[in-house]
């Protein structure tokens, strides 16, 4: 199965892919300088196709990568993890099951599913953490090609980086163990 992880940032109140944005940062280095500041979302794609409408979650986007990647550390350990919105009732899901883990979107609280926007769909542990490392990675070069300063200057940018670190660390321990 193709699962892939990618993200927009809202650039004038409009969502912008990742892939765009790059060439756009000079026209919006004003925007996205303030890094910390800027709201935006994590897009999963299964078999090729995108599993929620670009803008549907407007998220401080450091913050929300911070927070997938944190849930990712648990998923390694086999934890079944959620994650809340802050500005919206979306949560995204994650169920473990051995070398597999089910994510998912939907609208709802952590109690209560009221729809999905993304169904679960069952994706290889390995290719759910690739595509999680690939996140942070591509948000990073982002970070770097706004100001290579960034990682040093930008709270966030650093804690990311941090927590990037850590899910590649508790990923080549697992890969030892088994």
């Amino acid at each position: 199965m193709k699962f892939q992880l990618d993200y927009n940032v809202e650039v004038s109140d409009e969502p912008v892919g990742s892939s765009q944005i790059q060439q756009k940062i000079e026209e919006h280095l004003d925007e996205l300088v303030k890094i910390d500041n800027l709201y935006g979302e994590i897009v999963l794609s299964v078999m090729g196709s995108a599993g929620q409408e670009p803008g549907t979650i407007s998220e401080p986007v450091v913050r929300l990568l911070d927070r997938w990647l944190r849930k990712t550390q648990w998923v390694i350990g086999g934890d079944t993890e959620t994650i809340a919105c802050m500005n919206s009732e979306h949560c995204f899901a994650f169920v473990p099951a051995g070398e597999s883990v089910e994510v998912s979107l939907f609208i709802g609280d952590e109690a209560e599913i009221e729809e999905y926007l993304v169904e679960p769909v069952t994706v290889r542990l390995e290719e759910f953490v690739n595509a999680s490392i690939a996140l942070g990675d591509n948000f990073l070069n982002f970070a770097q090609s706004i100001d290579s300063g960034l990682l040093q200057t930008s709270e966030g940018c650093r804690e990311l980086a941090s927590v990037l670190g850590d899910v590649k660390g508790a990923w080549r321990e697992h890969q030892m163990r088994r």
